[in-house]
C-alpha cells in the first residue's frame, strides 16, 4: 500500500512537472503571437493605401481587431462592427435631434460634436450622455452658445453627485430659466448645489427637487440661488428634503408676501416687510435674517402661533427649521455657499481618483473608439445599403410591370447568398492572416474579403435593376449575363477559399505548399473590388 501511494506521487510530480512545461510553451506562444500580431497590423496598415475608401475603412477596422486578438473568427468581428455601427449610429441620431429642435447650424453642429467627444475621452460620461443633455438643452431653447458654455458645469455636478448626467441637465435648465440665470452660471448653480448637498442632510437630487419646487416663486421674487440654498438646506437638517421643503418654503414666501390676510397682520405685527420702500423685494438672505431675529426671545408656544399665521400649515414646519436654527449653523453654511467656486469640480476629482472612477473613465473612452471606428465604417455601409435600396426598388417595380418576374427574383435571392461566400472567405482569411503575413510577407485583407464579396452582390444587383425602363426581352438578356458572371465570380472564390483552408489546417507546409498559399493569397486579393 506505502508502494502504491508512492508511485502515485511520482505520477503526480511527472504531472505537474509536465503541466509546468506546459505553461512555459504557452507563455513562449503567446509573446510569439503578440509579436507577429503586431507586425500583422503593421503589414495592413502599410497596404491600406492601395485600396478603395470602404477598404480603407475596413483596412482600418481589421488592423484595431485583429491587434485586440480578434482573431478565432468571423462572429467576433461581426459583433465588434455591429457593436461600433450602432454606438456611433445612435450619438449622430441623437445629435441630428439636437440640430432639429435647435436649428444649428452645421458649423455648430461641429463645435458641439467635437465637446461631446472631448468631454468623452476625459470625463466619466459618455458622447452619447452629452447628445442627450444637449437635446434637453435645445428642448428648452437654449442656444448652441449656451449649450456649450453650461457643459462643463453641469457634467461636474452630475459626476460629483453621482446622478445620471440627462436627470442633471433638466435639473439646471429648469433652475436656470426660473431664476432668469444665463447659461454661462450654470457653472455656479452646480457649486451651490455641490458645496449645500454636501454640507447639509441632503443629495444634490434631493436638493434638485427642492429647487425645482420653488424656483419659479423664488425666481419670480428675484432671490439668489445662493440665499435658496441655505434656507433649503436648512430644512433638509430638519428633515424637509426634495419637494416637501421646496413647497415649504413657497408656500411661506407667497403668504408673507401679502397674499394672506393673517399673514399680514402677523408680519405687521412682528414689524417685518418682505419688500423696500420702491416695492423691490430684499433679497431673501436679509429677509430671513430679519425673520429670525423677530423670532429671538419668544416662548415655543409664541413661535408656534406666529409661524401658522406667517406660513400656514403646509409652509410652518419650513418656517420653524430657518427661524430655529443656531447662528453657527446658519451662518457657516452662508459662508461655506458664498464660498464654494470650483466645488462641483473639486468633488468630481476626488471621485475620479478611485479605481470605480478609473474603470468609468476607461468605459467613456471605449465608446469614443467606437465611435471614431464606426464614424469610418458609416459611410461605407451607407453607400452598400443605398445600392441595396436600389436594386430593391428597381425590383419592386419590376415585379408590378412585369408578370414573368420569379427568375429576377431567384437570381437577387442568388446575388444576396453572396453575403455567406464573402463570410466563409473571411472566416478563412482570419484564420491563416498571420501566417501569411509572418511566412511569406503577404498582405492579405480579411476583412476586404468579406466586403469584397458583399461589394460584389452589391454592384451585380445594381447592374441589373437600376435600368428596368428598357425591354423585358433587353433586361432579361442582361440579367442571364449578369448572374453568369456573378455564379463564375463566386465559384472560383469559393474553390480558392476551400484549398486555402485545407493548406492552412496543415501542422506544417512545404515549399510547394507554401508557393500555393501565396498564390491563392495573391488570387483572392485581385478578387476583391
Amino acid at each position: 500500500e506505502e508502494a502504491n501511494l508512492s508511485r502515485e506521487i511520482e505520477k503526480t510530480n511527472g504531472y505537474l512537472d509536465e503541466t509546468r512545461g506546459k505553461t512555459d510553451q504557452c507563455a513562449t506562444s503567446i509573446d510569439k503571437m503578440g509579436k507577429e500580431v503586431k507586425e500583422a497590423a503593421a503589414d495592413m496598415e502599410d497596404g491600406a493605401d492601395s485600396t478603395s475608401r470602404v477598404s480603407e475603412s475596413f483596412d482600418t477596422l481589421s488592423s484595431i481587431l485583429v491587434t485586440s486578438g480578434v482573431a478565432e473568427g468571423i462572429r467576433k468581428v461581426a459583433a465588434a462592427l455591429k457593436e461600433c455601427v450602432d454606438v456611433s449610429a445612435g450619438f449622430h441620431y441623437t445629435m441630428a435631434t439636437v440640430q432639429a429642435v435647435s436649428g444649428a447650424t452645421t458649423d455648430e453642429m461641429g463645435k458641439l460634436e467635437a465637446q461631446a467627444k472631448d468631454y468623452a475621452a476625459t470625463t466619466v460620461f459618455m458622447a452619447q450622455d452629452v447628445a442627450n443633455a444637449y437635446q434637453v438643452m435645445g428642448q428648452a431653447g437654449w442656444t448652441v452658445d449656451e449649450m456649450l458654455d453650461s457643459m462643463a458645469g453641469t457634467m461636474s455636478l452630475a459626476s460629483a453627485s453621482g446622478e445620471d448626467l440627462g436627470d442633471t441637465t433638466n435639473m439646471v435648465v429648469d433652475a436656470m430659466t426660473a431664476f432668469g440665470y444665463g447659461a454661462d452660471q450654470a457653472g455656479h448653480f452646480a457649486d451651490v448645489l455641490a458645496r449645500a448637498s454636501a454640507d447639509t442632510n441632503t443629495s444634490v437630487a434631493l436638493l434638485g427637487n427642492s429647487f425645482q419646487a420653488c424656483a419659479t416663486t423664488a425666481g419670480g421674487m428675484g432671490y439668489s440661488i445662493d440665499d435658496v440654498a441655505v434656507a433649503l438646506g436648512i430644512m433638509a437638517n430638519n428633515g424637509l428634503k426634495a419637494e416637501m421643503s421646496g413647497t415649504a418654503l413657497t408656500t411661506a414666501l407667497t403668504r408673507m408676501s401679502g397674499a394672506n390676510e393673517t399673514a399680514n397682520g402677523a408680519m405687521e405685527d412682528l414689524g417685518l416687510t418682505m419688500f423696500n420702500t420702491s416695492g423691490q423685494a430684499k433679497p431673501l438672505g436679509q429677509f430671513l435674517g430679519e425673520l429670525r431675529d423677530s423670532f429671538a426671545g419668544m416662548t415655543e408656544e409664541q413661535k408656534i402661533n406666529n409661524a401658522y399665521m406667517l406660513a400656514g400649515q403646509r409652509g410652518m414646519k419650513g418656517l420653524l427649521a430657518i427661524v430655529n436654527a443656531s447662528d453657527e449653523d446658519w451662518n457657516n453654511l452662508t459662508e461655506s455657499i458664498a464660498n464654494c467656486s470650483g466645488a462641483a469640480e473639486d468633488m468630481s476629482n476626488i471621485k475620479l481618483d478611485t479605481y470605480t472612477g478609473q474603470v468609468k473613465l476607461a468605459k467613456s473612452a471605449l465608446e469614443g473608439l467606437e465611435i471614431a471606428v464606426g464614424d469610418k465604417l458609416t459611410p461605407a455601409l451607407g453607400e452598400l445599403a443605398e445600392g441595396f435600396t436600389k436594386a430593391l426598388n428597381g425590383l419592386t417595380g419590376f415585379v408590378n410591370n412585369n408578370e414573368a418576374a420569379v427568375p429576377v427574383i431567384t437570381g437577387v435571392v442568388a446575388a444576396l447568398a453572396t453575403f455567406t461566400t464573402g463570410i466563409t472567405v473571411a472566416t478563412t482569411a482570419v484564420k491563416v492572416f498571420q501566417l501569411v503575413t509572418s511566412t511569406l510577407g503577404g498582405a492579405l485583407n480579411p476583412i476586404a474579403l468579406a466586403i469584397g464579396g458583399i461589394s460584389i452582390a452589391a454592384g451585380l444587383l445594381v447592374t441589373d435593376f437600376t435600368a428596368l425602363d428598357g425591354a423585358e426581352e433587353d433586361f432579361r438578356a442582361t440579367h442571364e449575363a449578369t448572374m453568369a458572371s456573378f455564379d463564375t465570380e463566386t465559384e472560383n472564390v469559393a474553390v480558392l477559399a476551400a484549398r486555402l483552408d485545407e493548406l492552412t489546417s496543415k501542422s506544417s507546409l512545404n515549399a510547394a505548399e507554401q508557393a500555393e498559399v501565396e498564390a491563392i493569397v495573391g488570387s483572392l486579393n485581385e478578387s476583391v473590388p
